[in-house]
């Protein structure tokens, strides 16, 4: 599977989505929050869905510290940070612990969420105005595949 990481802001709906596919670390992570906080369209008080369906997060035996030091460096990413709600879209246990773990770990001023479907995930943001299958759509169009 080809590895990839992106993102693509959603101005009309306050949102940003994220997309992961294949193996992804948490240093390609940090150089994703890097390029969001440099865009100009990036508002760090947008909400976040992260779609994990297609990753596997590496270092699985290691995931504790990969999450420290990730949260580590975002805090001194400037922008980047905001009270906000991020819903994590899964299909594995291995995904659901990874999330649950930086979820436990997270002192971040962000509220983090896991589901499964993202009609549950768009319930909680709060984002009436916006369908689950417009958000497949998007990810759809905007993501490389």
């Amino acid at each position: 599977m080809k590895r990839n990481l992106d993102y693509f802001i959603v101005s009309d709906f306050n949102l940003i989505i994220e997309t992961a596919k294949g193996e992804i670390d948490f240093a390609d992570y940090i150089q994703l929050k890097i390029r969001e906080a440099e865009d100009p369209l990036y508002n760090a008080n947008y909400n976040f869905i992260v779609d994990l369906r297609n990753a596997v997060p590496k270092n699985n035996l290691k995931i504790e510290k990969e999450f420290q030091l990730y949260i580590s460096h975002v805090k001194n990413i400037p922008n980047v940070l905001n009270n906000r709600k991020s819903a994590f879209i899964t299909d594995t246990p291995q995904q659901v612990v990874a999330v649950t773990f930086y979820k436990m770990l997270s002192d971040l001023p962000i509220e983090i969420e896991v589901f499964t479907t993202f009609e549950s995930a768009i319930q909680w943001l709060n984002v009436e105005s916006i369908t689950p299958e417009l958000v497949e759509s998007l990810i759809e169009n905007n993501i490389e595949k």
